[in-house]
């Protein structure tokens, strides 16, 4: 079809082979815009009931907007034939690479900062469709896999991820997805070179398949098949081949891993969907321990139910087992079947060189890591992902309340914020279509208190430091990290980069944002006043402004703060609450913290004792979901990277 022209698009090229079949890279007539066009087969079309189909669940599709999904812009008709108009996502223009392509180029393993950063995209994307729902019905992806994941390269260096041919599989089944990948692989097998590329497409679509996928009748697949999806995605990255019979863990390879890894991939991978976590944001930060595998005591599995601490039933056995059916069981339903698991044996014995490649890299070497009880330089990998590798605090649990030794000052005084008022009452906080942490939804009893109107600044921060002659308090914890903040010292003297004055101070620890309020007369909020400020204590606000927020609203997904007070405020007069920086609570953290809380609904501060401190607010570099006012998020109180920040309230 090359050079041909459908309806407005001038067809470029073939760029690789999707679900549906060819896909294929146009250029719009008109705006002169790359888009790709995906054609429904003939088979497919002549099919009233799945066209019918087709057209409903794609309408469906075309109206989520996330980051690191692929937008399906419309369905369009040329003639007999249907098909979709989506984004062209372009890795080095004008070539596009899906994550498995990429994979291909990599002449060793991915460092476990990259696999990180891939999983927690994907994992960014997964969360919110599965918070999506039409009629009633939640949404989910049905078929994750390398090919699906394309690579967007960033001008600012290094890439992100987005998920393309959302539902297909769940609009045609996966019994049609793997006839047809079968197909290919009949056809390939008279080709010259018998047809390898497609034996490794078949195999592959057919490992990223939960068992609830694989013609199996007792369970309905659902949003619980893409975490299964997710773990096979996880353990190929970490050992380059699929999980299949007794596969061996990743702590057999990453022996010295500040992450728990089997933990990520034993709780998706389990064979019963209930068993697998909803949210897998939160698994992946839950897994970030920061204590070695090899150090790790993992008690057997025990029956999951609901009553059950959520992050308590992630902890599985360490056995190196794997409940997954064999895949020519699987395979046994109906004659169709029966050809298929004939074949299944000797296809997922085919592996390609890529993967031999892998496999033969996988040495059991050491994973480098920080030195215990060191804060190390964050580098700007790091930050994007938001991740800290640093180990967890182990002093006291408690902190002592700081007061700055009464010195010369010298007119050394704060610059006081102005405040906002927030009346008693009862208000609501968490969601219930947010993640697991955020439930149950639940009224809490609140007094009155006054909030910043905005996050402390540099110039703010600055004059508490001029008094501290330092960066740690009295228990040696560290204020702030320099090198992670604008405030910078030369020749003995502490000085603010040109230009950031008035921007929101950030590299600050808990302790440091602790100290700096008590020097100020103030406190941290409570991680209940702050969503009620956030949301102006209207639950219905999902984000500070209503049930959307915009580019203009909030800094967000940018690169770099802003001046405080450059966006406009929220209803009840309190700038950024919402992006530029991730601010500190008070409160300890605790996954399923909620359900005490609604329990003792008044003045609610939060967990006796933990091991993270919550932050709130999403930051400059954050996606779109973490701007919600329910959003939660923590990590160890000692922390300083250029995201986090704070400001003050008092009562």
């Amino acid at each position: 079809m090359e050079g041909q022209t459908v309806n407005d698009f001038e067809i470029k090229r073939i760029i690789g082979e999707g679900s549906l079949g060819p896909v294929y890279l146009a250029e719009h007539k008109f705006i002169k815009k790359l888009f790709v066009l995906k054609f429904l087969p003939d088979s497919l079309y002549q099919n009233p009931l799945i066209k019918e189909k087709f057209i409903k669940e794609i309408a469906k599709i075309a109206s989520l907007d996330h980051d690191n999904i692929t937008s399906v812009h419309n369905v369009s008709s040329c003639g007999e034939k249907l098909f979709i108009v989506s984004d062209f996502i372009p890795y080095k223009l004008p070539v596009s690479m899906n994550l498995g392509e990429y994979l291909s180029t990599c002449s060793e393993r991915l460092k476990e900062k990259e696999i990180v950063h891939i999983l927690k995209e994907v994992a960014f994307a997964l969360d919110y469709i599965h918070t999506q729902s039409f009629m009633k019905e939640p949404l989910f992806h049905g078929g994750v896999k390398l090919t699906n994941i394309l690579l967007q390269q960033k001008k600012e260096g290094g890439y992100t991820l987005k998920l393309s041919d959302l539902g297909i599989t769940t609009i045609l089944g996966s019994d049609y997805i793997l006839n047809l990948a079968m197909e290919n692989v009949v056809k390939g097998s008279k080709q010259e070179g018998g047809g390898h590329h497609q034996k490794r497409c078949f195999t592959h679509t057919f490992g990223f398949l939960a068992p609830e996928q694989r013609f199996n009748e007792t369970n309905t697949p659902s949003y619980k098949s893409d975490i299964y999806a997710f773990g096979v995605l996880a353990y190929f990255l970490l050992m380059g081949h699929l999980p299949e019979g007794f596969f061996p863990l990743p702590s057999s390879v990453y022996k010295k891993s500040s992450i728990n890894w089997d933990r990520i991939v034993q709780a998706a991978l389990m064979q019963h969907p209930s068993q697998r976590p909803d949210n897998l944001t939160a698994l992946i930060q839950g897994s970030m321990d920061m204590t070695p595998l090899e150090e790790v005591v993992i008690p057997k599995m025990s029956p999951l139910t609901p009553e059950k601490d959520r992050e308590e039933a992630l902890v599985l056995s360490s056995e190196n087992k794997s409940e997954t059916k064999n895949s020519t069981e699987i395979l046994k339903k109906g004659t169709q079947h029966l050809s298929l698991s004939s074949q299944v044996g000797e296809l997922s014995s085919s592996i390609s060189e890529f993967e031999k490649k892998l496999i033969g890299g996988l040495t059991a070497t050491a994973v480098a890591r920080p030195m215990k009880m060191q804060q190390t330089p964050i580098t700007e990998k790091e930050e994007l992902q938001n991740i800290s590798l640093e180990p967890i605090f182990k002093g006291k649990s408690e902190v002592r309340s700081y007061k700055p030794e009464k010195i010369a000052t010298d007119g050394i005084f704060p610059i006081l914020t102005d405040t906002i008022e927030i009346k008693a009452g009862v208000y609501e906080r968490g969601s219930e279509s947010g993640a697991r942490d955020e439930k149950p939804r639940h009224s809490v009893h609140l007094n009155t208190f006054k909030m910043d109107i905005h996050p402390v600044t540099n110039e703010q921060f600055l004059r508490f430091l001029l008094l501290m002659e330092g960066e740690k308090d009295d228990l040696n914890n560290d204020i702030i990290l320099l090198r992670e903040s604008r405030i910078k010292r030369h020749s003995g003297e502490l000085t603010i980069e040109t230009g950031y004055a008035k921007h929101p101070v950030v590299g600050v620890s808990y302790y440091g944002a602790k100290a700096y309020a008590e020097w100020v007369g103030r406190r941290l909020p409570t991680e209940a006043e702050w969503e009620v400020a956030a949301s102006n204590g209207n639950v219905k606000n999902i984000f500070p402004f209503g049930d959307g927020i915009e580019r203009s609203e909030a800094n967000f997904f940018s690169a770099d703060t802003t001046p405080v007070m450059s966006y406009p405020p929220s209803k009840n007069g309190l700038y950024d609450m919402v992006g530029n920086v991730y601010e500190w609570c008070e409160d300890w953290y605790e996954y399923s913290y909620y359900e005490v809380s609604a329990l003792e609904p008044d003045n609610p501060k939060g967990p006796k004792q933990g091991v993270y401190r919550v932050l709130r607010g999403g930051c400059w570099k954050s996606l779109v979901d973490d701007m919600r006012c329910s959003h939660r998020f923590r990590n160890n109180p000692g922390t300083m990277n250029k995201t986090y920040g704070f400001r003050c309230v008092s009562q």
